[in-house]
């Protein structure tokens, strides 16, 4: 049942990295208007708070320098008091939350950005790149948790249609971010069924 349970998180995960990657090459070329709806911009923002709670739980403490730890900490803390205030109308839940699927989120997050400078080219909808060789992948926990908070940082900016905050680079790397995930979801998911 369990494992049922991990497939259907999986596949969520591609369905989500695939919309996101025809909205991006779509977006790349014709920038939404303000007022358009963007369903999938939804999901890929809960499937990226996902990473960066699978990142807090995976995150060693023996493992990170102690200056990263510190604004790690300060850096989830503030991100808790955005999402209180952001929340002002609901209310809050006495009880622990179960643990879901954050862990594969940001372990699949993690082998997606690793994995960058070996996708095939074909699998590469960026509308000015051939490959993303150049990426640089996330190396220590400060640089996990930049990228992930880049990742909210150009899909918010997304969603609200501001075009004139996007740097050309984030969107590049967002955009490589995404066709990785649903390359990897494509190539994976057939193994399970």
């Amino acid at each position: 049942m369990a494992l049922r349970g991990g497939i259907d998180d999986f596949r969520r995960i591609g369905k989500v990295a695939e919309g996101m990657r025809h909205l991006l090459a779509a977006w790349a070329t014709s920038p939404l208007p303000r007022n358009a709806t963007v369903v999938p911009m939804d999901e890929s923002l809960d499937h990226i708070n996902d990473v960066r709670q699978g990142f807090q739980l995976a995150l060693r403490a023996d493992k990170s320098p102690l200056d990263e730890l510190q604004e790690i900490l300060r850096q989830t803390l503030n991100h808790v008091d955005q999402q209180l205030l952001a929340a002002l109308g609901f209310v809050i839940k006495d009880e622990i939350e179960p643990l879901g699927s954050q862990l594969m989120a940001f372990n699949h997050a993690a082998v997606s950005l690793n994995m960058l400078s070996h996708l095939p080219s074909s699998e590469v909808s960026h509308p000015t790149s051939h490959s993303y060789q150049d990426l640089s992948v996330p190396r220590g926990a400060g640089a996990w948790l930049e990228r992930i908070e880049e990742l909210e940082r150009v899909l918010t900016d997304i969603q609200y249609a501001r075009h004139q905050r996007l740097n050309h680079q984030s969107l590049r790397r967002t955009h490589a971010y995404f066709d990785a995930s649903a390359w990897l979801v494509r190539q994976h998911l057939e193994r399970f069924a």
